[in-house]
């Protein structure tokens, strides 16, 4: 079996505090390594070539155009020089587990699970390099083929980039220039959904909240790609819920969202949260009662972990020990406690009220 090699490929500019952190967690997967340094000033070129200087590679110093632009000059200097090709951000760090092989891989992409803050999201981060890729999008860039592809899951990896330490998160205006630079293509292109969706992501994170509603609701109604449509409905809901609107509304939206994916539990883990915070835990009880039968969804976009993980049972336990259905509540307090990254807050609330079920 002819054995699999892999080159690094990425952009960078002024990532010193955190490109070791990048490089080193998969230094020791890479054969070559591409990267593009688009005018960084404190290092970060020195710090990649000592980092890197026993394994080949190329720095290439380039003028900053725009990210797409950027990223397919970075991609097309990376071809031809290994079989795959694999995308990191500075501020990212893979784990890999000890049974990953990279002499298995045999498909055309491989999909990453990056887990960022409670959000699991799985994204294009290895592709074969001698096909048509290309970046496409001025932000929340993505891959794309012009070839016909298959792909899967890259089991054994997940992606860390929860901190959003690097450069371009110490920008306090970043998600407002986001938005100023989606609004502007969407006056170019108004019917990309795609736009639509990171403007009301934009929107949402800089919490201009009336903002990010306007635009969730713009690209519900669009349709299209199914997790970006629920993802929408779903953030109608909570933003709805974070502006204190109409209550039926609530409940409405939340319920759309469901009936929209009945696979999704996070709209009933939303939606019995604001049941149980106004005392109707019987109806608290019901609903998480079933989402808990609910699987984890794979291989999706956009995924609320903590809710799968933890918080959906918390409620329920919650829920059960207000109705009086004590064995219920003190069982699953129980498996609560078991679970290893159970948030300190919820511990101590979970262990206190086993203590009082227990006297």
């Amino acid at each position: 079996m002819k054995n699999k090699t892999i080159c690094l490929n990425m952009i960078v500019k002024n990532e010193s505090a955190v490109i070791r952190r990048s490089i080193g967690s998969i230094k020791h997967k890479i054969d070559y390594w591409v990267i593009v340094d688009t005018g960084s000033s404190d290092g970060t070129q020195q710090i990649i070539q000592e980092f890197l200087k026993d394994i080949p590679g190329e720095l290439h110093e380039r003028p900053w155009v725009n990210i797409e632009k950027s990223r397919n000059e970075a991609l097309e200097l990376a071809r031809n020089h290994c079989d795959y090709i694999l995308v990191i951000d500075a501020d990212e760090e893979w784990v890999f587990s000890k049974d990953f092989q990279k002499n298995k891989l045999n498909k055309d992409f491989y999909v990453v699970l990056s887990r960022d803050q409670n959000i699991d999201l799985h994204r294009i981060s290895l592709i074969r390099s001698n096909l048509r890729w290309k970046w496409k999008g001025i932000i929340h860039e993505e891959l794309q083929c012009d070839d016909p592809t298959s792909g899967g899951l890259l089991e054994g990896i997940t992606n860390h980039g929860w901190k959003r330490d690097g450069h371009q998160n110490t920008d306090p205006k970043r998600y407002y220039k986001d938005a100023a630079a989606l609004a502007k293509a969407l006056e170019e292109d108004p019917s990309n959904a795609r736009y639509v969706f990171f403007l009301a992501q934009s929107y949402g994170a800089a919490q201009e909240l009336d903002l990010a509603l306007r635009y969730y609701k713009k690209r519900a109604e669009m349709g299209g790609y199914q997790p970006e449509v629920f993802w929408s409905l779903f953030s109608i809901g909570c933003l709805q819920e974070d502006l204190k609107m109409d209550e039926q509304m609530i409940i409405q939206s939340y319920c759309k969202a469901f009936e929209y994916d009945s696979t999704r539990a996070e709209p009933l883990h939303h939606l019995a949260s604001f049941y149980h915070q106004r005392n109707n835990h019987a109806l608290s009880f019901i609903l998480t009662k079933f989402a808990l039968t609910l699987p984890p969804p794979s291989g999706l976009h956009y995924v609320l972990r903590a809710v799968y993980d933890h918080s959906l049972l918390f409620i329920y336990a919650c829920s059960a020990h207000c109705i009086q259905q004590f064995d219920e509540a003190k069982k699953s307090y129980r498996t609560l406690l078991a679970k290893p990254h159970l948030p300190d807050q919820i511990r101590h609330v979970v262990q206190h009220n086993l203590n009082l079920l227990s006297r």
